[in-house]
């Protein structure tokens, strides 16, 4: 994470291509303060032809009312 830059939520794509999604949370985790943990959101970007359809925004704003605090979504 960039120094002096905190996120509320960070929506992970766990299939790059360097470092997989898993492996850049286990690295965000060690570099957190012991006060503070992002929330952490894994997603799979697919582009085979059989998951062509994209997240939808209110797909987004489920899930983010279930993980994060309704003081962060207003």
């Amino acid at each position: 994470m960039a120094i002096g830059v905190s996120y509320d939520v960070i929506f992970m794509d766990c299939q790059m291509r360097e470092m997989t999604g898993y492996e850049a949370a286990t690295e965000i985790r060690r570099l957190e303060q012991p006060n503070r943990r992002v929330t952490i959101i894994a997603m799979a970007a697919d582009a085979s032809a059989a998951c062509r359809e994209p997240v939808k925004p209110e797909q987004k704003k489920v899930v983010l009312r279930k993980v994060v605090p309704a003081a962060l979504l207003t």
